[in-house]
């Protein structure tokens, strides 16, 4: 008990005061606020742009792995059909026509055909798409020639964003002395894919990637399927083309590794 009302008061002055000291010393300064912010901030400098090219790597073997998928069961359900009968000869609209609309695009998500462009895609100078290698250089390339039925050639987008560029002819001599060609069908023709349409980087083994149907076995394969790794490796290096690395992304199990020029 209190003797009085001053101890009393004087009591509970002092317990307040206790608190307030505890509070105050509880508090961080300005100074430390700073440093933990600063340390933060160093951190998230260091690991966000890891953490992006990680996304960004698994992101493009999912999409690869996806297009992998529907060409395989593209090309499996072709050859069951007796679909790739079609393309024999000579190239005719007629024939790149029915073989796309009977026994292709029906297993594409909402396919939009490119047909009557000298590009796919317009460049804003008005020049063809412009896609780049791997060691830096530039080609007009065959995705920025001319896509028509009767070129044996066909560009198509999907709702999902991906292009699909189907070359289904090869040039042979005429046999005549004449030194001039004509286009056949080939049994194995190149797909180029381009993982996001028109947006960048637009380089081989960024975004774009290169696979072939082979009609004589039904099967799709990712371009390079037959190279030694070295040679592999050697294609789809900051050096190389990038032909040959959506192979080396299959041969690594579906992962990019460290070696990849990603």
């Amino acid at each position: 008990m209190f003797d009085d009302a001053h101890t009393f008061v004087s009591a509970i002055v002092s317990k307040t005061n206790s608190v307030r000291s505890i509070k105050v010393n509880k508090a961080f300064t300005l100074a430390e606020v700073l440093i933990t912010l600063g340390i933060i901030g160093v951190v998230a400098a260091m690991t966000i742009p890891t953490l992006l090219v990680n996304y960004q790597k698994k992101t493009t073997v999912s999409r690869l792995q996806k297009v992998n998928s529907i060409l395989s069961n593209m090309t499996m359900m072709l050859y069951a059909d007796g679909g790739y009968n079609v393309l024999t000869g000579n190239v005719s609209a007629d024939k790149t026509e029915e073989y796309f609309n009977n026994y292709v695009l029906k297993y594409f998500k909402s396919p939009f055909v490119y047909l009557d462009r000298e590009c796919v895609y317009p460049s804003a100078d008005g020049n063809c798409f412009i896609y780049k290698y791997l060691d830096g250089s530039t080609s007009v390339f065959d995705m920025s020639i001319i896509t028509r039925y009767d070129s044996g050639r066909v560009a198509f987008t999907t709702n999902d964003g991906i292009l699909y560029f189907f070359n289904n002819m090869k040039w042979v001599n005429n046999g005549d002395g004449s030194g001039e060609s004509h286009a056949v069908y080939t049994s194995s023709p190149a797909v180029y894919v381009d993982l996001n349409g028109v947006a960048e980087p637009n380089t081989f083994g960024k975004d774009v990637f290169r696979f072939s149907l082979d009609f004589a076995k039904g099967v799709v394969k990712t371009q390079c399927a037959d190279y030694t790794t070295e040679e592999v490796n050697d294609d789809c290096s900051s050096s190389g083309k990038g032909f040959c690395c959506a192979e080396k992304i299959r041969r690594d199990g579906w992962r990019i590794t460290d070696d990849y020029p990603f």
